[in-house]
């Protein structure tokens, strides 16, 4: 997918859309073959002729990045790596990262809070690919991969180390997964998290540090 991906962002497009429903896999001659669909939410370039409008909060929420969350106006490709990051972090421990009773809730902890360790959730899985997901899904897009080649590189390489071929990778792991993540769940505290919005003047930075004196960041919206 990350490939796939990678054809997607020299040609100018940003998916913004990458989930689970949106990857099929198919049978071809040389084996299964993962294809990215629908491009209906899709961004390109300088393209103005897109049917969404800029600065719509777009995407399916559960695999929304953070730039989504907030609104902006111009997100870049990085925004599918966090989507597939998301998609992995699923894949491996059965559960998505966020998860709240209404959206609002839900699009809140994305942008605020971090998700539970993947290795709490998937006691099994390799430090090479806990670390690829972790990277991908970090909150500041330049924090991220610089590429969806990257991503697909630093996966093969992982593969190749843990001795794990291409075939294996896509049917063995999943009884084991599955068991794991049912088996290590622990129980999960409630935290109360205080929320303000606050109307700030341009240029000012005094609400920054003030949030910053008491423990808190401060996120535009």
């Amino acid at each position: 997918v990350a490939w796939g991906l990678e054809a997607l962002h020299r040609a100018g497009v940003v998916h913004r859309d990458v989930k689970p429903s949106n990857i099929v896999i198919v049978d071809a001659t040389d084996g299964m073959v993962c294809k990215l669909v629908d491009l209906g939410v899709a961004l390109a370039g300088d393209d103005d002729r897109h049917l969404t409008a800029v600065g719509m909060r777009l995407g399916t929420p559960s695999y929304m990045s953070p730039e989504q969350v907030r609104g902006e106006a111009e997100v870049s490709f990085r925004t599918d790596l966090y989507s597939l990051g998301v998609v992995g972090y699923q894949l491996i421990s059965g559960e998505r990262p966020f998860r709240a009773e209404d959206a609002l809730a839900l699009l809140a902890r994305i942008l605020l809070e971090e998700p539970r360790a993947l290795g709490d959730l998937a006691r099994d899985t390799p430090s090479e690919v806990l670390d690829v997901i972790a990277i991908a899904m970090r909150k500041r897009p330049e924090d991220r991969f610089t590429s969806a080649r990257e991503m697909a590189e630093r996966l093969t390489s992982a593969r190749s180390r843990i001795g794990i071929g291409a075939k294996e990778m896509g049917t063995s792991p999943t009884a084991t997964v599955s068991q794991t993540a049912s088996t290590s769940r622990l129980p999960r505290e409630k935290r109360v998290v205080p929320m303000v919005f606050a109307r700030v003047r341009a240029g000012e930075g005094k609400f920054e540090s003030l949030a910053a004196d008491f423990g808190g960041t401060s996120h535009r919206l």
